[in-house]
């Protein structure tokens, strides 16, 4: 299934590397670098997935995460954080605001690419993937 995914991740290397593997998957992998660029991108694109940073300059990812779940035109599409944070309070805040779990940060981004994959094989985006902070706010 080729899906188009937004990364939004102030990391330049970040942004790349996930870029790349998502494209050699077969993906259309779509970037920006912050979180007003991002939400233009939500609302303009239409992504399947956004894979959204936590921690960014400026704006952060949980006040976009607020923004895009209350969104028109954003509300429904799926995001998932994609950060190097493993507080447990700011998954738990992010699945309060309508996240549907969390990726770390891999530097082996074929598990990026096999997490999404499980996404949306398995159906529901509660059983996220392994590594990851399920709906119960506890690592799998």
């Amino acid at each position: 299934m080729k899906l188009k995914i937004l990364l939004i991740d102030d990391d330049a290397c970040v942004r790349m590397w996930a870029e790349r593997s998502l494209t050699n998957a077969g993906h259309v992998a779509l970037s920006a670098p912050n979180a007003k660029e991002g939400f233009n991108m939500a609302v303009s694109e239409k992504p399947d997935l956004i894979l959204l940073d936590l921690h960014m300059p400026g704006r952060d990812g949980l006040q976009l995460l607020r923004t895009l779940k209350q969104g028109r035109y954003t509300q429904h599409i799926p995001v998932v954080m994609f950060t190097a944070d493993d507080y447990v309070s700011s998954m738990e805040e992010a699945l309060e605001l309508g996240a549907e779990g969390y990726i770390p940060k891999f530097e082996n981004y074929s598990a990026l690419v096999q997490s999404i994959r499980r996404i949306f094989v398995r159906g529901p985006l509660d059983d996220l993937m392994i590594g990851s902070y399920g709906r119960t706010g506890m690592y799998h």
